[in-house]
């Protein structure tokens, strides 16, 4: 029988060192207080109604660390039935798509965005629904889809944030926890150009009823966020809705 000649592997170590530690969260909880919030209203229906609550769970007690970018999906994880996600309403190519798994987690992005740029952080990422929702602030919400449409934003002070998420029948609220830094934010009033109405020959959208109508236009509204007097970030967003309606009134 041959000798067996014994084999030695060298192992290889990767140390991984976190953003933020445990140490350095323990240090701000005191200090720590509600800075911002936001809340938006949708019309009662149990399949929204279940994608919003488990989209915003998915947030709720997040802390994102000093430097540290969120992203909307990264976060959030897959959207599948077996996590409970149903079938609802989603506008696809400026369309409402009754049939669409996890319809409604535009509500979520949208009331975080709310939150988060109130409170003056860094927005890295938003874009518009296809079509103006009226529930939503007018040039102000974030829509959501897979591929290439994320809400992302960076925690560019020293101090952590802490999320709550407070999902209830027919509405959501967020809440922003962290160290106080004296930021003052300034939304401006929406300012609509380029109005139109529906052809009369454009399809009718399963989500509106026969004579309903909403305009498309082109809106923008400044942000500027100032801190000990001076501007931090400044910044115009522009939003593109196209009209919709449910065809001609019977």
């Amino acid at each position: 029988t041959p000798a067996v000649t014994p084999r030695q592997l060298a192992t290889t170590f990767i140390t991984e060192t976190p953003d933020f530690i445990t140490e350095q969260a323990a240090r701000y909880p005191a200090g720590m207080v509600r800075i911002s919030s936001y809340t938006t209203s949708y019309p009662p229906s149990a399949s929204r109604h279940a994608n919003i609550t488990i989209g915003a769970l998915q947030f709720n007690n997040l802390v994102v660390a000093p430097g540290e970018t969120f992203s909307f999906w990264n976060s959030l994880g897959p959207v599948t039935v077996e996590r409970g996600y149903a079938y609802a309403g989603a506008i696809i190519d400026n369309r409402s798509d009754e049939n669409v798994i996890g319809g409604g987690l535009c509500q979520v992005s949208t009331t975080l965005f709310n939150a988060v740029a109130r409170a003056g952080y860094d927005i890295v990422e938003r874009h518009e629904h296809g079509y103006y929702i009226e529930r939503y602030p007018l040039g102000f919400d974030a829509a959501v889809f897979l591929p290439g449409s994320d809400f992302q934003w960076r925690n560019d002070t020293r101090y952590p944030v802490l999320i709550r998420a407070f999902p209830a029948d027919t509405s959501l609220a967020f809440e922003l926890y962290s160290v106080p830094t004296g930021r003052t934010v300034v939304v401006g009033e929406a300012i609509e150009t380029n109005l139109t109405s529906p052809a009369k020959d454009q399809p009718a959208d399963p989500a509106y009823p026969p004579g309903a109508v909403t305009q498309g236009r082109d809106v923008s509204r400044s942000w500027t966020v100032y801190e000990n007097g001076k501007i931090l970030h400044a910044q115009t967003f522009r939003s593109h809705y196209v009209p919709v309606w449910g065809g001609p009134a019977r």
